[in-house]
């Protein structure tokens, strides 16, 4: 049993990396009365499988708890690396959906960032740490543009608005 439910979940993660997304839900399902009575580290991938094929289908609300599920049983039994993945791969996550909820998400992938580095680095993951360091730093600058393009659409608008009143008190003579 224990090889059979390693091996569908590899087989749900691939389906979900070639975009077989139906066929992993499938398996993933088939896996569900059983995850709860496998070890943590079990548990663990198998909900961040569930999660990464929720955000794969565009569904943040499921992903979300499904990653939190997993860092969350992380608690239980702590697994130094399959931390530091969870929350590099929760990050990643947020990040592609950053454009829904700019500031909580990219806010929550930049702590998940920060926290995947400081796992890596406490097992001596010194590569993967520099990885998720420079992943963050890509996301706090694209995080800014797109706060800077927020502005600068709200200056446009406020600058609209601004023309109409002086072409609206000219047109009543308000002025």
């Amino acid at each position: 049993p224990a090889r059979a439910f390693s091996a569908t979940l590899s087989l749900a993660e691939l389906c979900r990396q070639t975009g077989q997304g139906e066929e992993a839900r499938t398996l993933l399902d088939r896996l569900a009365p059983d995850a709860a009575d496998r070890p943590v580290a079990d548990r663990v991938r198998y909900h961040l499988a569930r999660g990464l094929l929720a955000g794969r289908e565009g569904e943040l609300a499921s992903a979300e708890r499904s990653f939190r599920e997993a860092v969350g049983l992380l608690e239980e039994a702590p697994d130094p690396l399959l931390a530091a993945e969870a929350h590099e791969r929760y990050a990643d996550l947020l990040l592609s959906f950053v454009r829904e909820s700019p500031a909580r998400l990219a806010t929550e992938a930049q702590r998940c960032l920060k926290e995947s580095a400081e796992r890596y680095r406490a097992i001596g993951a010194g590569n993967a740490a520099e990885r998720v360091e420079s992943l963050r730093e890509t996301a706090r600058k694209e995080a800014v543009d797109a706060d800077l393009a927020d502005l600068r659409g709200e200056r446009d608008r406020l600058q609209f608005l601004q023309r109409i009143g002086r072409l609206l008190n000219a047109e009543l003579d308000l002025d």
